[in-house]
């Protein structure tokens, strides 16, 4: 998941479009898109407000300093209620902003080195569309995911571990970030949905999601100029919270943790 070899950050331009499949759209390992623009012949009426997502996964070793020091030093953890903050580090998460330059804790971590492993997305969204951020799956159910989805781990197939990120353009022009932990399972739904128009159904499409459950009762909401980064950690010493189960990979060899920063920039 998290292991592999030394890859300099690749931003990828990820333009989501086509029929219902997949809402929200869905930022993972590097992949292929394709884009289709449509024939336009009369002039269009002005769309929602678009959103540029830059999205950063930074891998260390488990329990290295830099990721769980160094990087917070500058970050503004208050941002957050201190009603949430203990909320999220009751469930292994840690949450702050970056402002301006990445300090050199940040640098050092995005820099090439034989410890550091860094992939990146770049991705063009709507105001008001969710993405979902996948940062970890399961071959088997980890007890602590059971949990959140009131079953046995044998009852769940291969879950996957999520942020739903919701950005919103405010009116003066930075984006109001709401981040959900989700949790993803077994096998995609599939259900055709009547589209209605002025006379009754239109037609019918076919939709395609995946049986999801959020932590609706843990979001969290940032405000963000462009040049501010949200920072997304966890607490990696107790291995049953959310937190780890999301950001620590105890599978490679060593066990690697991860970091997760995301900036987000208003665009026409």
């Amino acid at each position: 998941m998290l292991s592999g070899r030394l890859a300099q950050i690749g931003l990828l331009l990820l333009t989501l479009v086509g029929c219902r499949a997949l809402t929200p759209s869905v930022v993972q390992p590097p992949g292929r898109a394709h884009v289709v623009k449509p024939a336009v012949y009369e002039q269009q009426p002005a769309g929602p407000p678009r959103v540029l997502l830059e999205i950063v996964f930074a891998s260390r070793p488990l329990g290295d300093r830099s990721i769980n020091e160094a990087a917070w030093q500058t970050a503004d953890e208050a941002i957050l209620s201190l009603e949430l903050q203990e909320r999220l580090r009751s469930l292994g998460f840690r949450v702050g902003v970056l402002s301006g330059q990445p300090p050199e804790s940040i640098d050092m971590i995005l820099r090439e080195t034989p410890e550091g492993i860094l992939n990146g997305h770049r991705l063009s969204t709507v105001s008001g569309k969710a993405t979902a951020v996948m940062v970890a799956t399961y071959k088997e159910c980890p007890e602590t995911l059971a949990e959140v989805l009131d079953a046995e781990p044998d009852q769940i197939q291969a879950p996957r571990c999520l942020f739903s990120v919701l950005p919103t353009v405010q009116s003066d022009g930075s984006v109001q970030l709401y981040v959900t932990p989700a949790v993803q399972y077994g096998s995609m739904r599939r259900r055709f949905v009547p589209e209605f128009g002025p006379g009754g159904v239109r037609q019918w499409t076919l939709e395609i999601t995946p049986n999801e459950k959020k932590l609706a009762d843990v979001t969290w909401s940032v405000q963000l100029r462009p040049d501010e980064y949200l920072l997304i950690g966890c607490y990696p010493e107790d291995e049953s919270k959310l937190g780890a189960v999301f950001l620590v990979d105890r599978n490679s060899t060593p066990p690697r943790q991860m970091l997760v920063l995301i900036r987000a920039e208003s665009v026409r």
